[in-house]
């Protein structure tokens, strides 16, 4: 039987795009990056870059690590569990005290996600007027609690003589327990709080002290990683950035696609959709950034240090400039930004 040449194209041309998917699957290079909190609405790029194929763009396939405070991250980046980590400066800097050889390439954060508050309607307006209080906290495994630790002393007040610390977890459970006045004030994450005033108890944040002009949640790596692989920590953070850009550009696009990729995201649009408003406006850039997604600021680091000095959450000072570098910034925000935005305008949303 002779066979059309057609369909002996047509059967080849196959094979081939076949042979090339195949190729291409193979030559993705597998990534584990550590989160220091669930993935969702928190790290909104993440579910965009893997729908956009933005990771996949950039050679990379990310798998997602979800752990429990801004310290796990980092200890599964630093003990090779993953290879990259979402974690904040006082980790990096203690690491570097500690010895261990990190860096940060990339702040996601601009702003601070640890925040210190009391119910609304609770006698306290100032931290200082804690003293002789049990404070809450939802894990010391978590980035707040050196925060916490500095943001008190900054106050005046000794943990363990003038305020009691108590782990009392997340959610639900720290909403009890400030209903039930076995905490008087709480210290966590953002997005804790966000839960609690969900449950019905609205906050009164302390915005006193220096912690509020920090920046937060950086990508980290050691600094073994970044010398070998620039490249990798480059396209990462690069899909990030893609990722970010269309998120402000089209928010409900943003959040259809979290809900794709963490389902349970989508059974709560009351809490989610208000906790992505959020998140962005905690990725703002300043001035300073010219524009540069990633970009990194000496003056933050410094501040920083200084205060984790001064509270005794450093050992000792450190060289701020070794823990982080803006050298790969110019080259991850090398992207067509106008493309991205035009991916967001065109999402089809679900019906």
């Amino acid at each position: 039987m002779k066979l059309d040449r057609r369909i002996v194209g047509a059967i080849a041309a196959a094979a081939l795009c076949a042979v090339v998917s195949t190729a291409s699957a193979q030559a993705l290079k597998e990534v584990k990056l550590a989160l220091s909190f669930p993935n969702g609405a928190a790290w909104p790029y993440l579910a965009v870059a893997e729908e956009m194929g933005y990771f996949r763009d950039e050679g990379l396939k990310v798998t997602i690590i979800n752990l429990n405070g801004a310290s796990a991250s980092f200890k599964a980046m630093a003990t090779g569990q993953a290879d990259y980590a979402f974690s904040g400066p006082a980790q990096v800097l203690n690491g570097l005290v500690a010895g261990e050889a990190t860096k940060s390439f990339y702040t996601a954060y601009q702003g601070h996600v640890y925040q210190f508050g009391t119910p609304e309607d609770s006698p306290y307006h100032r931290i200082a007027d804690l003293k002789g209080q049990k404070i809450g906290i939802s894990t010391v495994a978590g980035g707040q609690y050196p925060y916490l630790l500095a943001t008190l002393k900054n106050a005046g007040l000794t943990p363990g003589k003038d305020v009691e610390i108590a782990e009392v977890g997340r959610g639900g459970a720290a909403a009890v327990a400030l209903e039930q006045k076995r905490i008087a004030a709480y210290s966590a994450s953002f997005v804790d709080l966000m839960a609690i005033e969900l449950a019905g108890i609205k906050m009164r944040r302390f915005t006193e002290g220096p912690t509020s002009t920090f920046i937060s949640d950086s990508l980290i790596a050691t600094k073994e990683t970044l010398d070998k692989d620039p490249k990798t920590a480059i396209g990462l953070a690069r899909a990030i950035a893609k990722g970010t850009v269309f998120c402000f550009e089209n928010q409900n696009a943003c959040w259809a696609s979290i809900t794709k990729a963490v389902p349970d995201n989508g059974k709560n649009p009351k809490f989610t959709k208000p906790l992505l408003r959020y998140t962005l406006e905690l990725h703002k850039l300043g001035p300073e950034a010219k524009g540069q997604w990633g970009y990194q600021s000496p003056k933050a680091w410094e501040a920083i240090d200084d205060f984790l000095i001064d509270s005794g959450q450093l050992k000792q000072k450190v060289d701020v400039s070794q823990a982080y570098t803006n050298a790969l910034i110019p080259e991850i925000n090398r992207f067509d930004a106008e493309k991205v935005k035009t991916d967001a305008r065109n999402y089809k949303l679900p019906e």
